[in-house]
């Protein structure tokens, strides 16, 4: 079953960004960059940040998201260099085994 893709407004560092966002295991996550096989006809998170236990608001009635989110995030977050992002009391997970169909 392919669960639905989001979109939330963000503050990583200074900048507003508008995100992707799936629910997962139940929780709420960001989604700052997808890896594609378009061979194989899927696509996968880089990295997942849950945000279900941040400030947040549904964004009823905005054209264009689904989500508010009123935590600044580290813009650390936003850099895919091979490193695993490091965020104290923010969860992160590289690489989940999730995929869409694209």
């Amino acid at each position: 079953m392919e669960t639905r893709i989001y979109k939330a407004r963000v503050i990583f560092g200074r900048e507003f960004c508008l995100c992707d966002a799936i629910e997962h295991e139940g929780k709420l996550w960001l989604v700052p960059k997808w890896l594609e096989k378009r061979s194989e006809g899927w696509r996968s998170p880089a990295r997942i940040i849950r945000f279900d236990n941040l400030e947040h608001t549904a964004s009823v009635g905005s054209p264009g998201r689904d989500y508010l989110v009123h935590d600044q995030l580290p813009s650390t977050l936003l850099v895919f260099d091979g490193r695993p992002a490091i965020a104290p009391s923010i969860e992160v997970v590289e690489a989940p085994l999730i995929r869409f169909a694209l």
